[in-house]
């Protein structure tokens, strides 16, 4: 496919007007025409002149955005590439700030009006202007809220595009075999389904059949989504999304830049975080009787909400023991290839949680008087044990053991697992967008991803416990003991499956029991730690639910040898 179009984007006299005043937009005549006429690909100077707009208009108000708090002191158009054909530019902008610099993937389409975005996403309107080649002016939207955005890139994928910039390198498309075996619809609007859970990126859904993610954040080197997804489509795991292309800008020293990924979507009941909340609620709803009392006569529809929540367990437990088998497995790529880890490494994990929870402890120390009762009491119970705590963790550091370290999914929990048909698929392989590329495609134990599934589900009987809290001290206690068996049997249950995963694919990932147990119990301390910082610094309301997890794994350490 040629790069180089006609400039149908060219401008005429471009008039700016903030976002703010969007509303009025909705007056503008719809345009009429082929696709192709309604939505138009902008022009570079066009862009540049709105540098600002897009700043305060659009840019810093999205949630994926990740330095609202600092000080900017410039926003420019970095890259510039046209995509006419579809009718949209790739834009990277470069946010300025004190101590760096951060790039965004920002695709740019104008449209004739509002009615031609989506009512879900009203917001991606930036700027209103008039142009020459939309009678009424038009607007500058974010090309993601355009139909014909999603369709013109699974177009270019498929051709295998590879478009030119000036001064930025080429941006390339690469499909995967997987694209030319789907059956799309129709290029309608009722064919895209955006995702409302915008995160660190945006995803939509193609016709029930591929998930389109826009990396909005744009830094140099291989993106583990990518690479993890189409590492394990070709060894055969299907209980996650398969590969189908991505659009990397290739800049002129050579380094990729992940702007696109597309992986084939699962068609699910939900993920397993509202499905255990609904197994729990429903629990305790069963075993309610008036707003005093638990009915304890109803043993049946208990064990019936215990065991279904129980399978959902170990079907996530299962799944991630055989995807921990996939990447355990020898091969000669190698990002891929396991390793043994050495003492020093086996020390590192140590020291990091040492740290981290001398942090937590910090934290927990300045914070005693925002406290509730409950929660001040567990807090100076850890921090009066705290060199006894400390010490323990460095103690019990297993020596010569040499576990097994590959690639992890890295930011495992409950909201990252599908639930379909009855099992469980596992997505977004990312990692922790708060981490490097380099650092998310380490090797590292499969422990941590076993921790963070752990956590997650006491997080989830967490969040049932205060739905139902402050309605007697009777209720209270009664509910914390159905949701504590909840996490005690579902616990046993993950793990359970997961070993047998394991056992059939006669893989050991830690030597032996004991050394499993003790990494394992490290990693739930690092991260019951990590939440506690997590907590203070996004929602500290919730500071509560990992202070009781980090007092009870401390319990639990010191009491073992």
């Amino acid at each position: 496919m040629n790069a180089e179009t006609p400039d149908r984007g060219k401008p005429g006299n471009t008039r700016v007007e903030p976002n703010d005043d969007m509303l009025g937009a909705q007056e503008l005549p719809t345009g009429s025409g082929s696709p192709a006429s309604r939505v138009v690909c902008p022009a570079r100077e066009e862009i540049s002149s709105l540098q600002s707009v897009v700043w305060e208009a659009y840019l810093g108000q999205r949630r994926w955005f990740a330095c609202k708090h600092q000080q900017r002191s410039a926003v420019q158009l970095a890259v510039y590439a046209r995509a006419d054909v579809a009718g949209f530019a790739f834009a990277e902008f470069e946010v300025l700030l004190p101590h760096e610099a951060e790039r965004y993937f920002l695709p740019l389409s104008v449209v004739p009006d509002l009615s031609d975005v989506p009512e879900s996403h009203p917001e991606q309107a930036i700027a209103r202007l008039d142009r020459h080649d939309h009678a009424a002016g038009g607007l500058l939207v974010d090309a993601f809220a355009v139909p014909e955005f999603s369709w013109g890139l699974l177009a270019m994928l498929k051709d295998h595009t590879v478009l030119e910039t000036p001064d930025a390198g080429e941006i390339v498309f690469r499909p995967t075999d997987r694209l030319d075996t789907l059956d799309l619809g129709e290029r309608e609007l009722s064919c895209i389904r955006w995702l409302s859970a915008e995160q660190s990126n945006s995803s939509l859904v193609i016709d029930e059949k591929v998930v389109l993610k826009l990396v909005r954040r744009v830094v140099g080197g291989t993106h583990p989504e990518a690479e993890m997804t189409r590492y394990l489509t070709a060894h055969g795991y299907t209980h996650a999304g398969p590969l189908v292309g991505e659009v990397v800008r290739v800049d002129t020293e050579g380094a990729p830049h992940t702007l696109c990924i597309l992986q084939g979507f699962i068609p699910n009941e939900g993920d397993a975080w509202s499905l255990s909340l609904a197994h729990m609620r429903q629990a305790v709803e069963d075993a309610r009787r008036d707003d005093e009392v638990v009915d304890r006569n109803c043993p049946e529809a208990l064990q019936s909400r215990m065991d279904a929540y129980c399978q959902l367990s170990a079907n996530i437990g299962r799944r991630l023991g055989e995807l921990h088998a996939v990447l355990a497995s020898p091969t000669e790529e190698e990002a891929f290839s396991p390793q043994t880890a050495t003492d020093e490494d086996v020390a590192s994990w140590t020291s990091g949680t040492v740290e981290l929870i001398r942090s937590a402890l910090d934290i927990l120390g300045s914070r005693l008087d925002t406290l509730n009762d409950a929660d001040r009491a567990l807090a100076r119970s850890l921090l009066e044990r705290r060199t006894a705590v400390l010490d323990h963790v460095r103690a019990v550091s297993p020596v010569g053991v040499a576990p097994l370290c590959f690639r992890i999914h890295g930011d495992l929990h409950l909201g990252q697992v599908l639930i379909a048909d009855g099992d469980a698929y596992l997505i977004d392989f990312e990692g922790e967008p708060g981490r490097t590329l380099e650092e998310r495609r380490k090797k590292a134990s499969p422990l941590r991803d076993i921790a963070g599934m752990l956590r997650s589900l006491r997080y989830a009987s967490a969040t049932v416990g205060a739905e139902f809290a402050g309605h007697g001290e009777r209720l209270d206690e009664d509910v914390s003991e159905i949701l504590e068996n909840f996490y005690v049997h579902a616990e046993a249950a993950f793990l359970s499956a997961y070993h047998d995963a394991l056992a059939i694919a006669q893989l050991n990932v830690a030597g032996d029991e004991q050394t499993f147990s003790v990494l394992l119990r490290l990693f739930m301390l690092e991260k019951a730690a990590y939440e506690i910082r997590y907590e203070v610094a996004n929602r500290p309301e919730w500071i509560g639910v990992p202070l009781r997890g980090l007092s009870e794994l401390v319990d639990q350490s010191l009491a073992k040898p």
